[in-house]
């Protein structure tokens, strides 16, 4: 696709957000009512401004992805052919997903859908095992980059594929709901919802934990090339590049942002499935990288 293409529908896309917002403040009657014959299936949107808030920022996502997916897309069979299946184009794929389990996790908050509520986001459903598996990974991918890593970053990412572990093992309670165990003592007594996990004990101070984790990793990816500099230089972490400072790091400080509002509003479950899936970007990044997969920007710098 021509570039003079590609910046047409960036400029489209741009325009949409700035027409939707002139829109939904000269006639916020009229833009919700536009949502709800157009987006939600009852008819109903419970959290308005909210909705019509999301709504353009997911105009303002599209308009710094979507060009990205387009260009990369008609190099994706020629990567393949080629037996480079591992992109800059796999990468905005990936962050595209990120983007859409954010957008259907509005969704679920926002709207009155059960059958979604009982498939996807209950306890056990579908993305919290989904979370609990990214988790897995991760740590497994972090485990196997470190072996050719540097001391500092072997420490680094031995770190956080502990936490990676502990995150999964929380989710599910240690195996407590998978193998029938009763809670006992101070779970049974003071853990809020009387389950062998440790989160749980302090549930009226996870939100604004979340909250301020999501804002934290917002600002850092803001921040993410002169912040994985200072490791280098500081720290002597000089592997740890590819798992902090991602690329489309812009696009992915934006939706955090949005994210920790959205915990802020209505709850951090959304947070920790997005958490996930970014944990499990960032660990393969820095396997791929530490088996010469991929190439990290300082080196191209170089």
């Amino acid at each position: 696709m021509s570039k003079p293409l590609l910046r047409a529908v960036r400029l489209a896309l741009f325009g949409a957000f700035v027409l939707w917002c002139l829109f939904a403040l000269a006639y916020p009657d009229g833009a919700i009512l536009l949502l709800e014959r157009t987006i939600s299936p009852d008819g109903r949107i419970e959290n308005r401004n909210y909705v019509v808030q999301m709504m353009g920022a997911a105009l303002l996502a599209l308009a710094f992805i979507g060009p990205a997916v387009l260009e990369r897309w008609r190099s994706a069979p020629a990567d393949l052919a080629q037996g480079r299946w591992w992109t800059e184009g796999s990468e905005v794929m990936l962050v595209l997903a990120l983007v859409l389990i954010h957008a259907i996790g509005i969704v679920h908050y926002d709207f009155a859908h059960d059958y979604l509520s009982k498939g996807i986001f209950q306890e056990d459903a579908l993305l919290e095992n989904l979370s609990v598996l990214l988790a897995i990974g991760a740590a497994a991918l972090l485990l196997i980059g470190l072996r050719r890593a540097d001391r500092p970053s072997r420490i680094f990412a031995a770190l956080l594929a502990i936490a990676a572990i502990l995150f999964a093992g929380e989710e599910i309670s240690w195996g407590q709901r998978i193998f029938n165990i009763e809670s006992t003592g101070a779970f049974a007594e003071a853990n809020y919802q009387r389950e062998t996990n440790f989160h749980n004990f302090f549930n009226p101070a996870l939100r604004g934990i979340l909250t301020m984790l999501d804002f934290a990793v917002a600002i850092w990816l803001l921040n993410a090339r002169a912040a994985s500099r200072w490791l280098a230089a500081r720290v002597g972490c000089a592997n740890i590049e590819p798992l902090v400072n991602p690329r489309n790091s812009l696009i992915l400080a934006t939706m955090m942002f949005g994210l920790g509002l959205h915990c802020a509003i209505l709850g951090g479950e959304l947070s920790e499935e997005v958490l996930s899936v970014m944990l499990f970007y960032g660990s393969l990044r820095f396997m791929l990288a530490r088996r010469g997969s991929i190439t990290t920007r300082a080196a191209r710098a170089q």
